[in-house]
């Protein structure tokens, strides 16, 4: 799975970010131009609900705190 460059979507625990995974390595995830989802709504909608950008130009997650990542593919909310 090669996302690295792409839009990505990570799930952790507490939050969900979003923004283009730069690097992955041993221990963390590195976002840029990252944001946070506070409110998703539909996943097939076009845009979040509630996203807000974090004011970094990168930011690191540990491995273990995210649970699902996975490139951002809204048509793929829209397929049954």
């Amino acid at each position: 799975m090669d996302l690295i460059g792409k839009e990505v979507v990570v799930l952790c625990a507490n939050y969900i970010y979003t923004g283009v995974l730069e690097a992955v390595g041993h221990d963390v995830l590195v976002l840029s131009s990252p944001s946070i989802i506070y409110e998703t709504g539909e996943w097939s909608d076009d845009a979040w609900r509630d996203a807000q950008r974090l004011p970094a130009r990168r930011i690191t997650i540990e491995r273990t705190a995210a649970e699902a990542l996975f490139e951002l593919d809204r048509s793929a909310a829209r397929e049954r």
